[in-house]
């Protein structure tokens, strides 16, 4: 008699103990897989100088770039005749500040 009623007591725990576990195991998606490649030494140091030398031609294709379009700016400014020392030669209006000077005491006393 005894151990029916172990057995009950031992099925029971055994029961409750699955519940929880069947349901972390639906609300998991499935595992993510990764696969691993080996390579030998020596594909593995061509794989790293391919991948350097792509990194440095990158680079020195956005350094010409900005290099290029800099030229090109400058062009543009030189045949539409723009260069510093013409725009620095441009007289300034002088504005008389004494006709522009309002009394404070005008805007506070209203």
């Amino acid at each position: 008699m005894k151990t029916l009623i172990h057995l009950q007591i031992a099925s029971s725990l055994l029961i409750c103990s699955a519940i929880p576990f069947s349901y972390a195991l639906a609300a998991t998606p499935t595992m993510e897989t990764i696969t691993v490649s080996y390579r030998d030494p020596v594909d593995y140091a061509l794989y790293l100088h391919t991948t350097e030398m792509l990194s440095v031609f990158r680079l020195e294709i956005r350094e010409d770039i900005s290099i290029q379009a800099r030229n090109s700016l400058l062009e543009m400014a030189n045949a539409a005749q723009f260069s510093q020392p013409s725009l620095a030669q441009n007289q300034p209006t002088e504005i008389n500040l004494a006709s522009l000077w309002v009394s404070q005491s005008q805007g506070i006393s209203e």
